[in-house]
């Protein structure tokens, strides 16, 4: 959970507020055997928690925000280590936020061409989604 804690505080001091749910802070029991980050609702990602890029029925405009999302992480040398539709929600607005940081590293240095992650996902969505990058 600290990780997870770290990289909300590190997405807030870079100010980018719309890639994760609203974060308000983190609660812990004074004898530390449980606690809970306190964030704005999600939404739901249950529907995608098994499925491929391919089959979260995501049209070319929502794959356009997760790839803005994710290299918006990389524009602050965050990168986020698990990048999978089950980390990935949409609130009751429709609105996509990634979620599930407890992986993420922050010195990354990178360009679209040599990066790992940036580079998976866009075959990924190359592969189902004509136009997604338009």
């Amino acid at each position: 959970m600290k990780r997870e804690l770290m990289a909300y505080q590190y997405l807030y001091s870079h100010q980018l507020f719309d890639i994760t749910p609203a974060y308000y802070g983190a609660f812990a029991m004074p004898d530390q055997h449980w606690a809970a980050i306190i964030s704005s609702d999600g939404g739901e990602s249950g529907r995608f928690v098994d499925c491929s890029w391919k089959d979260t029925g995501f049209n070319s405009h929502e794959l356009k925000i997760i790839w803005n999302h994710c290299k918006a992480l990389h524009s602050i040398g965050m990168v986020h280590h698990d990048l999978l539709p089950r980390n990935i929600t949409r609130d009751a607005k429709g609105v996509i936020r990634i979620i599930d940081f407890e992986s993420a590293s922050y010195d990354h240095s990178c360009s679209l061409t040599s990066c790992s992650e940036l580079g998976s996902l866009a075959r990924y969505f190359d592969s189902f989604s004509e136009g997604w990058c338009k």
